[in-house]
């Protein structure tokens, strides 16, 4: 690749990208390019005649062979675009997803006025946490995760998004939190694994040979880890406090059921763009 321009090492790396069936080579090789040269893929176009830096070929040759390994592109350039923000993630966290935006929309909706405090519930890359805090500079946070790991890419999320004076992170399971919590949440959110054992053996390679796996499958299948997620959120909540759970796209019946069972009385499924029930809300006391 010694001596290229950037147009034709743009040329190559999408030829190596779609030897590998890659869905979409030509953008994943600008967006290699654009991450190593540090501009965007606008900026890319306009260099594209000019001389590609030796000294990142090396950096550009191993970005290229990892993707096309399958590799997910958002763990070789190690962020990832979140709610408008850019989040750093790698082999540690979950990679955040666009639906998982809407929980944080959910999440703001149901926080009262004024000074509030919330949690995160296996905050892992802490997106919705550091989101959350963000969006509400009078809200104080707890993020939970029992990966030591994820906990520390989450503090340097925090940290990059200048909240980490209001974000305090925990290593605990988020089903089994501290007594000393209960009634003391205006809003629990979590995006909890809920992958079944069944549907893992059938996802794309880059997320079943890359993402944690412990992230995404949970322990004793969905419906026990709603139970014990709902139950710990009825019970941290404050009395007119708010839930909100994403969802697996078949597991809305277990979490319905298990918001039921801990208490919860005003819930509602919300589904996404693509129509899948992918957000249950509960509020807590609030009949009457």
């Amino acid at each position: 690749m010694a001596g290229e321009t950037v147009g034709e090492l743009l040329s190559r790396a999408a030829a190596r990208l779609s030897d590998a069936a890659l869905a979409d080579p030509a953008l994943e090789a600008e967006l290699l390019l654009a991450n190593y040269l540090e501009t965007d893929r606008g900026g890319l176009m306009v260099r594209k005649g000019e001389p590609f830096p030796e000294e990142l070929l090396p950096l550009v040759r191993d970005a290229v062979e990892r993707r096309a390994g399958r590799e997910p592109l958002q763990y070789i350039t190690g962020r990832q675009e979140f709610y408008g923000r850019d989040f750093l993630v790698d082999s540690r966290v979950l990679i955040p997803r666009p639906e998982t935006e809407q929980l944080v929309d959910l999440g703001l909706a149901l926080l009262p006025s004024g000074a509030a405090a919330a949690a995160d519930l296996g905050t892992g890359s802490g997106c919705i946490a550091v989101t959350l805090a963000a969006e509400r500079p009078d809200l104080q946070i707890d993020a939970v995760d029992r990966s030591r790991e994820a906990l520390a890419v989450a503090a340097d999320n925090a940290e990059r998004h200048q909240v980490e004076d209001r974000l305090r992170l925990h290593r605990y399971d988020m089903a089994d939190l501290p007594r000393s919590w209960a009634g003391r949440f205006d809003l629990v959110v979590s995006n909890p694994p809920y992958v079944s054992e069944t549907e893992w053996s059938g996802l794309a390679v880059e997320v079943r040979d890359h993402e944690p796996r412990q992230a995404l499958v949970p322990e004793g299948g969905a419906a026990l880890m709603y139970a014990g997620l709902a139950a710990t959120a009825f019970r941290t909540l404050k009395q007119h406090g708010g839930m909100v759970l994403e969802l697996g796209h078949d597991s809305a019946g277990a979490a319905l059921e298990a918001a039921g069972s801990a208490g919860f009385e005003d819930v509602a499924v919300h589904p996404d763009f693509q129509g899948i029930r992918r957000m249950l809300v509960a509020r807590k006391g609030m009949r009457t």
